[in-house]
């Protein structure tokens, strides 16, 4: 996405998205804000009087024009429309079948999903994660982990039936490596039914036990990774129509 003509649409003034110190356009003051867009993800940054605040283009558009993830996606419809000559869209291809989905199965069906087992790998306790947070504990190998290695075992869900699809395994260095299929799918704390939660988009496992455990009426999705959590949003929100979705990214 090109966020700054997106934001620039949006309604932000053009002049506060160069890359230099400007004042905050969501909250004012002097030279308070900074719009970056690292990795083309429109990232910024906001002093905001000694409390910084930072996040991506979504987040941006929250801090400036209080719009959830909906109202964004609703309002930039308007604002960017398609030419009146696109052609149609062609269906989605469906997903390719994984490889590793059958291995990943089997290491979730094999477990042990204790709070001490979980609360006591080396990655757990340098994460202060006491309980099992959804996770389980198991050998496995693979090429980025290690042969035989004692592993965090989180499980990836179809976000839709919260079936098991994928794992990720973390092991004691934490290194990680996923098997079966990610793209669509998540990691989720709370109950989907519970519209009255507080719903919470992140990236990975660690973000999601610590939301949960501190917000304790919240559904949380974990992206488990930086390359699906703008699709993940979006598909949520597609999806359950939360009354309010927070995207909270890991800043940088």
């Amino acid at each position: 996405m090109d966020w700054r003509n997106t934001l620039v649409a949006a309604g932000i003034d053009p002049r506060a998205l160069d890359g230099r110190h400007h004042p905050c356009p969501g909250c004012g003051g002097r030279d308070r804000f900074r719009f970056d867009d690292r990795d083309g993800r429109g990232t910024w940054i906001c002093g905001q009087g000694g409390d910084p605040v930072a996040g991506d283009g979504w987040a941006l558009l929250s801090h400036v024009f209080g719009w959830d993830f909906v109202t964004a996606h609703k309002r930039l419809g308007i604002a960017l429309t398609a030419p009146p000559t696109a052609p149609p869209r062609r269906p989605p291809e469906p997903p390719k079948p994984s490889a590793t989905q059958p291995y990943a199965l089997s290491l979730w069906a094999a477990v042990n999903r204790s709070d001490a087992a979980v609360a006591g790998h080396p990655y757990a306790r340098a994460k202060r994660i006491d309980w099992h947070a959804g996770a389980g504990v198991a050998r496995a190998s693979g090429c980025i982990i290690g042969r035989d290695a004692y592993c965090l075992v989180v499980p990836i869900r179809d976000i839709e039936t919260r079936t098991v699809a994928a794992v990720q395994c973390i092991n004691a260095d934490g290194q990680k490596q996923t098997f079966g299929p990610v793209r669509g799918n998540a990691f989720i704390a709370g109950n989907v039914l519970y519209k009255g939660a507080d719903w919470f988009v992140v990236e990975g496992w660690a973000d999601a036990a610590s939301v949960f455990r501190t917000f304790h009426r919240s559904v949380v999705f974990a992206a488990m990774g930086k390359s699906g959590f703008d699709a993940l949003a979006a598909r949520v929100a597609e999806i359950y129509s939360p009354p309010r979705l927070v995207l909270l990214e890991d800043a940088e």
